[in-house]
């Protein structure tokens, strides 16, 4: 978690208007899941979060994007999916507990969508 809040913080003040290598980030939540069983560590979407998923799909869909990233949790490679399809883009899957975010901050890719129980990201040059 406190890697999160450091990079988190990073992205906020990692871009001014004056630079023009500056990236954009959007950080979003996974779609909704289902909370039937509260015992169930990895719970798959529900009807709204297939809904969200699908709007997000169509919200990159105008968006340059080269990478997608993801854990490896129902919920999150599901919110992805839709766009993945579409956009016939590869889902990564990453441990937010081994990434190292300096690395991660240093790829040349032009965008990034990042997937976790905690945030969506996109990188945009």
């Amino acid at each position: 978690m406190k890697k999160f809040v450091a990079f988190s913080f990073f992205l906020l003040f990692s871009c001014n208007n004056i630079n023009q290598d500056c990236n954009n980030y959007y950080l979003i939540r996974h779609a909704e899941k289902v909370r039937v069983d509260p015992e169930n560590k990895d719970p798959e979407l529900n009807e709204a979060g297939q809904k969200r998923a699908v709007v997000w799909q169509e919200y990159f869909a105008d968006l340059e994007i080269d990478k997608i990233f993801s854990t490896n949790y129902n919920r999150t490679l599901q919110t992805v999916l839709p766009f993945s399809n579409s956009s016939e883009l590869e889902i990564n899957i990453y441990s937010p507990s081994s990434i190292n975010y300096e690395d991660f901050l240093e790829t040349t890719w032009t965008v990034i969508i990042l997937t976790s129980t905690l945030f969506l990201n996109v990188e945009r040059r």
